[in-house]
């Protein structure tokens, strides 16, 4: 009687098999520094972590059930210290999640899960990790994302078609992720109302130090800082940085100013 136990006889492909996934780096998203925070965006980097043959995408809308982001997709998910992060984007070479709260500080465990396997690694945890948002590479330095308020992106038109400096004395919107609490609270993994930070935050452009007119949560873990551009500022590329709770967003990062 033919069976089963004929098929490998006869000559039958083997069955196929799956390379096992791999972390190599867990990185700030937006700074890629090697430290995150609660409610922090973040981005792991390995490979074959999804199944060959899987197209890499982002969250779908019917995806975000009553408010709450998803802790999986098509099967992929990453624990952080054993509690979901919320994910993002998922492709072979990447996933962007964003880290949940109540995570222990310090290195903790983080725990990559893929229909072919886990992966491991481990990431530093701190109160915050500020960091900026970026749009692309001018002379070595990164040029901060940036809006003014009639819609126009702050950067340098060969980077950013369309684009044009800041005014002297105008405001812009600037953005980041890792900036810390606010109040009232904006839990991780939930759609949210903007709220101000509980900490206060410093930006600096150049020499000159200012206080934000805001400076808070926008949407999950993304944060954003209306500032004022100095008026005794003249044209150029000035470096930015913002502080909070004692600590500070990546250098070289600038802002440029007139010109365009």
């Amino acid at each position: 009687m033919w069976g089963l136990q004929n098929v490998q006889a006869l000559g039958a492909a083997p069955p196929l098999t799956t390379a096992a996934p791999s972390v190599s780096r867990m990185l700030n998203a937006a700074s890629y520094a090697p430290l995150t925070s609660p409610g922090t965006w973040m981005t792991v980097f390995g490979s074959n972590l999804i199944p060959a043959g899987t197209p890499a995408r982002t969250w779908m809308p019917s995806e975000i059930v009553n408010g709450h982001l998803p802790t999986q997709l098509d099967n992929v998910s990453v624990l952080v210290n054993g509690t979901p992060a919320y994910v993002y984007y998922i492709s072979s070479s990447q996933i962007d999640v964003q880290t949940p709260d109540g995570t222990t500080r310090g290195y903790v465990p983080v725990e990559v899960d893929t229909p072919q396997g886990k992966a491991y690694s481990t990431v530093n945890v701190s109160d915050v990790s500020p960091a900026l948002f970026t749009v692309g590479a001018l002379n070595g330095d990164q040029l901060v994302a940036a809006v003014a308020l009639d819609g126009a992106y702050i950067a340098d038109p060969t980077v950013v078609p369309g684009s044009r400096g800041a005014k002297p004395g105008e405001t812009i919107e600037i953005y980041g992720t890792g900036f810390g609490t606010t109040t009232p609270p904006s839990p991780a993994g939930t759609l949210l109302n903007p709220a101000p930070l509980s900490n206060a935050a410093t930006v600096t452009i150049g020499s000159t130090s200012i206080t934000p007119e805001f400076s808070g949560i926008v949407s999950p873990g993304l944060y954003q800082l209306n500032i004022q551009i100095p008026a005794s500022l003249t044209v150029g590329d000035y470096s930015i940085l913002v502080r909070v709770a004692g600590m500070q967003t990546q250098p070289n990062v600038i802002i440029p100013v007139g010109g365009n």
